[in-house]
């Protein structure tokens, strides 16, 4: 008879497969079973009442005009727009554009037709400025400055992913010590999030002491304090209520332009203004994303490639 010693370790490693093991339905309650969601019934019944969908009494309707340049002097004349019948307020933005689309004006009004009609009335004059809308042109010798700070925009700190690199020297050092390094440039086109119900708000601010902010986002807890701001309000003056949202996916954080614009609009009205963007709003406002992922490594003891360090660039 031949005996078998066992090995802790053998025995350890089993017990934990065991525990970990898929365990029949009956015997879970929430993993592998059922869940009913509790917004479901009324996402596909078409009760959910999403920003879009508020409607307050005395309510305003609002609408942007947009720059058609990536950037411009601005020169507006507001007076044909406020005598259109049902034009509420008109406001002008910003005098200088810094991308395409970017909102320069704002008409609230008692309808949206008559907003967009408020919106077509204003004489917008644009002097174009030098821009540049690509890595290539924003890198250029003597290329127009995107950002205060210029085009190129680095955190050495968040440059590098390897763990226990601090900085880009210990990156480059990190890479000396690499068998092997590949590069390149790779880019993707324009990408856009494309969510179902645009960006927007409703701002219920009726000159007291308080207001109400439907927003369609996901940062609802940033809402009273930026709106706050806009209002000449404190914080704790200001609801924000993002009952349902008709998908972000990133897109949707804070109060926004839009938002900022509602609460002028807001403001000055003293009555609820409902501000959506509309798809074309969306569509044509100017992005893009540059990355340069150059340097794939290998480890000197393995046929396994190893990826030990990248050093990324993005471009906006």
């Amino acid at each position: 008879m031949t005996l078998e010693a066992s090995n802790p370790r053998t025995q350890d490693a089993d017990k934990k497969k065991d525990a970990l093991a898929w365990q029949p339905r009956k015997d879970m309650h929430l993993i592998n079973q059922w869940v009913p969601r509790l917004d479901g019934p009324a996402k596909v019944s078409g009760r959910a009442t999403y920003t879009h969908d508020v409607r307050l009494p005395n309510m305003a309707y609002a609408r942007v005009l947009r720059c058609p340049h990536p950037a411009a002097k601005v020169t507006l004349d507001l007076e044909p727009a406020k005598k259109i019948p049902g034009v509420l307020a008109v406001i002008a933005l910003v005098d200088a554009t810094k991308w395409l689309g970017q909102p320069v004006a704002a008409v609230a009004a008692t309808t949206p037709e008559i907003a967009e009609d408020g919106i077509r009335a204003i004489v917008a004059k644009f002097e174009a400025q030098p821009f540049a809308v690509s890595p290539a042109q924003s890198l250029a010798e003597n290329a127009p400055k995107v950002g205060s700070n210029g085009n190129v925009m680095r955190d050495e700190k968040r440059d590098t992913r390897a763990e226990g690199v601090e900085n880009l020297a210990q990156a480059e050092e990190l890479l000396k010590s690499c068998a092997a390094t590949a590069g390149g440039k790779w880019s993707v086109p324009v990408q856009h999030h494309a969510s179902l119900e645009t960006h927007g708000v409703v701002v219920d601010y009726r000159g007291n002491e308080d207001a109400t902010v439907y927003c369609s986002t996901q940062g609802t807890f940033t809402i009273p304090g930026d709106a706050a701001g806009e209002l000449g309000l404190q914080a704790k003056q200001v609801t924000g209520i993002v009952d349902y949202m008709g998908g972000g996916f990133g897109s949707k954080f804070g109060l926004g332009l839009e938002g900022a614009t509602a609460c002028k609009l807001a403001k000055e009205l003293k009555r609820p203004v409902h501000l959506m963007f509309t798809r074309s709003d969306e569509l044509s406002e100017s992005c893009l994303l540059f990355k340069r992922l150059p340097l794939l490594s290998r480890k000197k003891d393995t046929s396994q490639p190893v990826l030990n360090c990248v050093e990324a660039y993005r471009h906006k």
